[in-house]
Parts: C-alpha cells; structure tokens; sequence
C-alpha cells in the first residue's frame, strides 16, 4: 500500500498524538513504522507496522500486529447533518 501520491498530506505532526492515544487507551508500547493522513479531495490515513506490545513485553507475542491499513472517506460522510456510510476501513495482518 503506498501513500497518498496526491492531496496534503499530514504525516509528523499527526502521528505523535495518535501514538499518544492508542498508549494511553490500550496500556501498551506500540511501534507504529509508518503513518500519513491526506485531507485531500477525500479524507484518507494510511499506515503500516502497528504493533501493540501489552505493557512492553517482549517476551511474549504481540498482543496485536498489523501489517498495513488504511481507511478513507469523503467530506460530505463527516460534516453532513445525514450520514453517509460511504467510508471503507481495511487491514492486513502480519
């Protein structure tokens, strides 16, 4: 899965505070080897190498891994008073 080839893409400021939410909400060290949200025309994140390790254990196996993922949607699905399901969410697991 590449990244976004087009459109504004968010990659460093993003990633910090999404590494920050998943700790405090999972209770795990996370390794997260690459991350990008582009805004343009649809709203669209990408990333691969997530890894949550329960509470920085190594010596036990990853509580989760995912190889790659990704999720996109349109501006009209977030800001309408309808909502639209005209959004897709998608994983490969290592």
């Amino acid at each position: 899965m590449a990244m976004p080839d087009r459109g504004i893409v968010f990659r460093s400021r993003w990633v910090v505070h999404v590494i920050r939410a998943l700790k405090e909400t999972y209770a795990s060290d996370l390794e997260l080897r690459r991350f990008g949200v582009a805004l343009f025309p649809r709203i669209r994140i990408t990333g691969e190498g997530l890894v949550f390790r329960y509470q920085g254990r190594s010596d036990v196996p990853p509580l989760i891994s995912v190889e790659k993922f990704s999720a996109n949607t349109n501006w009209i699905a977030v800001l309408g008073k309808r909502r639209i399901r005209r959004s897709t969410f998608r994983l490969s697991f290592m």
